[in-house]
């Protein structure tokens, strides 16, 4: 049945117009984050620059190390560094334990073991509904990007692979 009247056109060129209309999709900026807790809290670092999690074997002091670096471990067939930015949060020190793993980070220019008590997952976060951390919580904000609505501290893996040894 085709349109006899010109009301009937316009109602009808008025809907194809309204179709014909390009539909642009919402960007969400997301990342894949891995999740861990550290002393009791969830915090998590970008997986784009995780190399991999390793439980922890073996760990060698290293004397005169200055805070983050607690020591070394062989990785395959390299001396890796051991970081444990407990101190640099504010969060007391607590021994490790079976669920206790290493979090390999990589760059372009370094590499580290960022110790962790435990893994919990893996998941992509909404970097747009990151919060602002609150002030005098912790001590070196600047590692903290931001924080998720159900309370998962954003870590900079920029920040992490740049701790002075």
């Amino acid at each position: 049945m085709m349109p006899t009247t010109p009301s009937e056109l316009a109602i009808l060129r008025a809907r194809a117009a309204h179709l014909a209309q390009r539909i642009e999709p919402e960007v969400v900026a997301s990342t894949d984050v891995l999740v861990f807790m550290l002393a009791g809290e969830r915090y998590a670092v970008p997986a784009a620059t995780l190399r991999e999690v390793v439980m922890l074997t073996q760990r060698v002091p290293l004397p005169g190390a200055t805070v983050p670096v607690v020591g070394l471990t062989l990785w395959r067939g390299a001396l890796l560094r051991l970081v444990d930015i407990r101190a640099m949060l504010g969060l007391p020190m607590t021994s490790l334990n079976d669920l206790a793993r290493v979090l390999v980070m990589e760059s372009a220019t370094s590499t580290i073991g960022l110790l962790v008590d435990e893994v919990l997952e893996m998941r992509a976060i909404d970097v747009s509904q990151l919060e602002e951390p609150a002030r005098g919580t912790v001590r070196h904000t600047d590692l903290i990007v931001g924080v998720t609505k159900d309370v998962v501290a954003v870590l900079s893996a920029e920040r992490l692979l740049d701790l002075d040894p």
